[in-house]
């Protein structure tokens, strides 16, 4: 699963997010629908996301990200 290590860019899209993330394997984009079914929290300050298609993302430690990393984070989880 790769680790979300910066979020570049986050755009809505008719009910959909568009992200655009730095990952421990690289530049990756994804799209994810209905927040509430696809984002999980299983400890506080982690954040585990799943896109369109099934793909999993993983945020250990919100706090550990920049500035502008943890406020889009926070602003669409």
């Amino acid at each position: 699963m790769p680790l979300i290590q910066r979020v570049l860019r986050v755009k809505e899209r008719f009910g959909t997010l568009d992200w655009e993330v730095m990952t421990n394997r690289g530049l990756r984009a994804f799209t994810t629908r209905d927040l509430r079914e696809n984002v999980i929290h299983p400890v506080p300050g982690r954040t585990l996301l799943t896109d369109v298609d099934g793909n999993r993302y993983d945020v250990r430690d919100i706090y550990a990200l920049d500035r502008a990393s943890q406020a889009w984070l926070l602003r669409y989880t």
